[in-house]
């Protein structure tokens, strides 16, 4: 099967003319995934939240510097 552009499109009109179903789909999709990679997951966010903690520290070092020279 030869995938083109007419069948992008017809892709693409079904995604809206069915929109729950393909959410659905999606949904049950992106479950699917999380279960598989949940420790991923969990690292990731664990790691943003430690970045955001360390630029909140640095953003307070950087807001005193600048105060105290005023």
């Amino acid at each position: 099967m030869v995938y083109n552009e007419d069948a992008k499109m017809a892709h693409y009109r079904w995604r809206q003319t069915h929109m729950d179903q393909y959410r659905e789909y999606v949904n049950k999709s992106a479950k699917k995934y999380y279960q598989n990679n949940k420790e991923k997951s969990n690292q990731k966010s664990l790691g943003r939240y430690y970045l955001k903690k360390e630029w909140e520290i640095f953003r307070h070092i950087l807001l005193d510097v600048s105060t105290d020279n005023k």
